[in-house]
């Protein structure tokens, strides 16, 4: 009847059950505590290797900026503006009785600052980088020796427009102007003959560069 008492019988089970719960919960502690253990280490690690990652990639920053800055000389060298072809173009542009006193050329740059994108009104505006925009101007200062009923600066003037290289930078009408005419004046040595004095400006496209 002692064997057979079911209060022993329970207290086996429940110091059993009492066992299999101190089991797994030192089970459990001990893989926190080796979870805790590689997680350290694992920081440490990250740690060390931070250093190392952030001059990777602002090294890889710098090249890329060294990599933009080499491919816009590259850029500004190879499309460079060619002053010898345009004078020569000039050259092959002549026309009887036209007398070119003075070529003036001009060739300036306006910066432009680099902008953030910025978002107003629900609208983007998308960031750009830095350029600058090049204009050249050529003004023709001339002597016209023709006839005055039959001037040539207007043969001149569409000369330079059809000229085979020149005809690439003027393809808008605007683009060759007659800036100024003056009256018929006598030539000081040769008071027989009269000329008229005339200024040609053309502008070439704009050019962007970034």
């Amino acid at each position: 009847m002692k064997r057979r008492d079911p209060v022993k019988l329970a207290a086996w089970i429940s110091g059993f059950l009492i066992f299999l719960v101190l089991l797994w919960a030192s089970t459990v502690y001990f893989q926190v505590v080796m979870a805790g253990s590689t997680l350290q280490a694992q920081e440490t690690r990250w740690k060390g290797m931070e250093k190392k990652f952030a001059t990777v990639t602002d090294n890889e920053k710098k090249l890329g900026d060294l990599q933009k800055k080499l491919s816009s000389l590259y850029r500004f060298s190879t499309n460079r503006f060619l002053w010898g072809s345009v004078l020569d173009g000039l050259q092959e542009s002549t026309v009887d009785k036209i007398q070119v006193v003075r070529i003036k050329t001009t060739q300036n740059y306006t910066q432009f600052a680099a902008t953030i994108a910025l978002t107003i009104g629900g609208k983007t505006t998308p960031a750009k980088p830095p350029a600058s925009v090049e204009r050249i101007t050529v003004s023709i200062d001339g002597r016209d020796y023709s006839e005055v009923s039959d001037r040539n600066f207007n043969k001149f003037k569409e000369k330079l427009a059809v000229e085979p290289y020149l005809k690439q930078f003027f393809t808008k009408p605007e683009s060759i102007r007659l800036a100024n005419l003056s009256p018929p004046s006598v030539a000081a040595l040769e008071s027989a003959r009269s000329f008229q004095s005339f200024l040609i400006e053309c502008e070439f496209p704009e050019t962007k560069r970034e």
